[in-house]
């Protein structure tokens, strides 16, 4: 076959791949794009899945035909395409892109050597340098080389600070905590941060109040529990906002005092833009569509996912190994920060060496060390095995790793009864010296 043919060959067999496992098109988007397809109707084909996949939809045959592809086509692709040689189409697909975008450089080649002879004093050298940069641009896309000027990066970063000086100096997304947001800085648009601990130490209640202090301020949060119900969550809210205890819940005792709390509590959450998504069947490509819808409408300010290791792998990575199945996750969750232009928090287990040693440090960090090497942040919730009877129960939100700011440990109440974290007052504080309260005005 010639290259036209085998250019056509790989892009029917992709998007076959695509319509027989649509799971397939969040590999494919990753190697390439409509712009690598030479065939119009594979490449409006392409479009149509893509656009079905982030809007959440099933992606079928007919679906595609409907948009206007022929339905000969459409049924051409399905005839040899095997789902799981999806990346394999992909790949051919991309490389014979730049194929063809090579030789149509070179086509280009002899006139420019005609119009540099024609110069009064010809260059070989600028006429070899302009074919290596068209060879160049013609393997990397184009796009990839596409540069900005510093000068408006500073413009961007001149923005953000001004806006940062309204906020009375905060740079990042104020996660609610007086105590995190004055010593890190809150937390980043473009970034993933992965906060782990060990059970029962917090770590779903911490996102559920820094989602819901987001929203408290008329933004966006979009939580997805792969481990909880969303009644489950809001009932954990309610109990934290109205400082009742979960386990009087459980248990039935609730007076008609504590239910008129809850009542209050819940009256002022009612209207928080703050959307939960509680199916226990998710995968990145799914988070990645429900983001994408809901960033139609508005602005996403913050995403939450909880727990990285409940994230389904997509339908490539399923019989991969483990570590490869999560480092696909956090790939695709930083790349989804980037996308939405907004914080990701993603919540992580522990492995089971943790159980055998005390302070958590980053290779405690359950199944991939690519949840390590993908974060821009980690933080660990810690506790000290023996904390004063009389301060005020406490953990330590230990910032492990930061990969633009400051590391390490920051004191914040812990109330496990209504699953609540808090600020602490200075008397509180571990080393507080209680003979300087007098001095406090």
């Amino acid at each position: 076959m010639n290259l036209q043919e085998r250019s056509i060959d790989a892009e029917r067999s992709l998007i076959g791949a695509a319509i027989l496992d649509p799971s397939t098109i969040d590999v494919a988007t990753g190697i390439v794009s409509d712009a690598d397809f030479s065939e119009p109707d594979a490449r409006a084909a392409f479009r149509v899945a893509v656009a079905l996949r982030d809007a959440g939809e099933a992606v079928t045959i007919d679906r595609i035909v409907r948009s206007g592809v022929p339905a000969a086509f459409a049924a051409k692709c399905c005839h040899h395409a095997v789902a799981s040689s999806a990346a394999a189409y992909a790949r051919d697909v991309r490389c014979l892109s730049m194929m063809r975008a090579i030789l149509a450089a070179t086509r280009s080649f002899s006139s420019r050597v005609e119009a540099e002879a024609a110069e009064a004093m010809p260059d070989p050298s600028r006429l070899a340098d302009w074919m290596v940069a068209r060879l160049e641009q013609a393997v990397a896309g184009g796009s990839s080389l596409t540069t900005g000027l510093v000068g408006d990066y500073a413009d961007q970063a001149l923005h953000d600070i001004a806006e940062a000086i309204q906020r009375q100096g905060q740079m990042g997304q104020s996660t609610g905590f007086v105590s995190v947001d004055e010593t890190i800085g809150g937390l980043f648009a473009g970034e993933l941060t992965t906060i782990a601990a060990r059970p029962g130490i917090g770590k779903t209640s911490l996102a559920i109040q820094i989602c819901r202090h987001v929203a408290s301020k008329g933004k966006r949060a979009v939580m997805f529990s792969l481990e909880m119900t969303g009644k489950e969550l809001a009932q954990r809210s309610l109990c934290s906002s109205a400082e009742v205890s979960n386990q009087m819940l459980r248990s039935g005792s609730v007076d008609s005092n504590t239910f008129a709390k809850l009542q209050d509590a819940a009256d002022g959450i009612r209207d928080f833009d703050f959307h939960i998504d509680d199916s226990p069947e998710t995968d990145i490509g799914r988070i990645r569509a429900i983001c994408k819808m809901l960033a139609t409408e508005r602005h996403i300010d913050i995403v939450a996912v909880v727990y990285i290791g409940l994230v389904n792998p997509s339908g490539s990575f399923r019989s991969r190994k483990r570590t490869e199945q999560v480092g696909e996750v956090t790939k695709g969750l930083k790349a989804l920060a980037k996308t939405l232009d907004c914080p990701v928090v993603a919540l992580s287990q522990v492995n089971r060496e943790a159980a055998k040693e005390g302070w958590l440090r980053l290779h405690h960090l359950s199944e991939s060390s690519s949840i390590e090497n993908d974060s821009n942040a980690v933080w660990f919730i810690q506790r000290k095995a023996a904390e004063s009877p009389v301060l005020m129960p406490k953990v330590y939100i230990d910032v492990a790793k930061n990969r633009n700011g400051q590391t390490g440990q920051i004191q914040i109440g812990w109330d496990p009864d209504i699953t609540r974290f808090r600020d602490l007052e200075a008397r509180d504080l571990e080393n507080h010296e209680p003979a300087f309260d007098e001095w406090s005005g």
